[in-house]
């Protein structure tokens, strides 16, 4: 009995939700320094009632909001009753209730912070077995009248308290993986003969981005529409100076991130530039409708400003962030019109960090 009544402490996991009137959080000496409602004569002469309190924190640690699970072992004071007559012999015994409660709570805090556990099909097992540990308890002590094995259980049950410290929020240490995504506003100032054919406006623009350790990819594009001042055409495209135009530009960088803070970073970057033209006017579908892109290289400087870290469920940092980019990208339209672009992009977006949970000391 005594080696399946450890199997059943070493495996209990009990969750339970929800604030209860008049809780009692654990410590070693709660139960018997703690004053008990005595039954009436509709209650049984000692009854012991605790619980599992799993709720969903926020901490702040280290410039950083950890959200995080939080388990602690809870005394229902007033559902619990006591008689004077087996005062003497029950204290030590709810008190050993208590701290099978205590040492599982530890066990599923340590749990959690290292796993994403699935609350839902744990809790009706878990109450199971506690239920089952307790009943044991009470059989193998006879209700605490067997000194020697109350004293058992007590050396047993203080070795492994000892032995399992209470751990709360957990240790992180940051992979070398990152994929941000924002969106936002910029302008796209164009040079050259290019200047003399559009007249630009305010373009919509996003970007996407892919860390590892230093070194970061980008995707990034801006649409803004734009009225022609001259007539272009050439092959299977043509636009009037009376037509509506859509401006795209886009751009595959690669840079490295040489200064690297916890609140900002700055990043030259170099990499591959598209421009293209779409004639708004002609038909979906049209020949003319879209003209084909034109590459070039593009080179400049993202600086992000980031702020509001925090981790979530254990698995991942995020941030949000603001990003400027500045970039310079030469044009040779077609082969025909020659010209450059000074684009500017501000957006802001957020970053999703790995982690890795570090063992507890």
């Amino acid at each position: 009995m005594r080696y399946l009544l450890l199997a059943l402490i070493a495996f209990t996991s009990k969750l339970s939700f929800g604030q209860q009137p008049d809780t009692v959080f654990w410590s070693n000496t709660a139960i018997t320094t703690s004053v008990w409602p005595k039954p009436d004569e509709t209650k049984q002469p000692a009854q012991f009632i605790a619980y599992l309190d799993v709720r969903l924190k926020k901490d702040r640690l280290d410039k950083t909001i950890h959200v995080h699970y939080s388990v602690n072992a809870k005394w229902l004071r007033n559902e619990s009753f006591i008689v004077d007559s087996v005062k003497d012999r029950y204290l030590p015994l709810a008190q050993l209730f208590f701290d099978c409660y205590e040492l599982e709570s530890r066990k599923l805090q340590e749990r959690l912070n290292t796993s994403e556990a699935l609350m839902d099909l744990e809790i009706p097992e878990s109450n199971k077995r506690v239920n089952d540990q307790i009943e044991g308890l009470r059989e193998i002590t006879n209700n605490g009248f067997d000194t020697l094995e109350m004293r058992f259980w007590r050396s047993w049950m203080d070795s492994s308290l000892l032995a399992t410290p209470r751990t709360f929020l957990p240790n992180f240490e940051s992979e070398k993986w990152e994929f941000g995504f924002d969106i936002g506003a910029g302008v796209s100032m164009l040079n050259g003969d290019l200047s003399n054919y559009f007249q630009t406006l305010p373009a919509f623009g996003y970007e996407a981005s892919l860390g590892i350790k230093r070194v970061q990819f980008d995707y990034s594009a801006l649409h803004s529409f734009a009225k022609s001042d001259l007539a272009f055409a050439i092959g299977d495209f043509k636009f009037t100076d009376s037509s509506r135009l859509q401006l795209n530009q886009s751009g595959w960088t690669i840079g490295y991130q040489c200064i690297k803070r916890y609140k900002w970073t700055v990043t030259p970057y170099g990499g591959l530039s598209t421009f293209r033209i779409i004639n708004r006017d002609e038909p979906k579908g049209s020949l003319y409708a879209k003209g084909r892109a034109s590459y070039n290289w593009e080179a400049g400087v993202i600086t992000e400003w980031r702020f509001l870290h925090f981790y979530q469920g254990n698995n991942a940092q995020f941030f949000w962030k603001l990003r400027l980019k500045v970039g310079y990208a030469p044009i040779y339209y077609l082969y025909k019109v020659r010209g450059d672009a000074v684009k500017i992009q501000l957006g802001i977006g957020f970053t999703m960090k790995s982690v890795r949970n570090l063992p507890s000391e």
